[in-house]
């Protein structure tokens, strides 16, 4: 799922069930991501010492999020206020099409 976070996300802005990162991040907080987030953190790049700072994993997550949100702000698809954390949507198409 982390690979294809952007358009996860994307669907979930464009269906509007998301309308901001805090949203965001509750939302990814339920998803089996965080069953297998949790259970191995270290496929997903996260440190035992960063479990142990942070047993719910939240900061990974947001990083996600946010890297997530960059990517379709870039492409267009969603327009993703930086200062107050919220998304608009723009466009729900595959974000990598854009690129095509």
């Amino acid at each position: 799922m982390a690979a294809k976070m952007p358009d996860a996300l994307n669907a979930e802005i464009a269906l509007g069930s998301i309308t901001s990162v805090e949203d965001a991040l509750d939302w990814l907080g339920h998803t089996y991501f965080q069953t297998r987030l949790l259970k191995e953190p270290s496929l997903y790049g996260v440190s035992a010492a960063a479990v142990e700072k942070d047993p719910k994993l939240k900061g990974p997550r947001s990083d996600l999020i946010h890297t997530a949100a960059l990517l379709l702000d870039k492409a267009g698809l969603v327009k993703y206020d930086k200062e107050n954390g919220k998304l608009e949507v723009g466009f729900y198409i595959w974000w990598e099409s854009v690129y095509d």
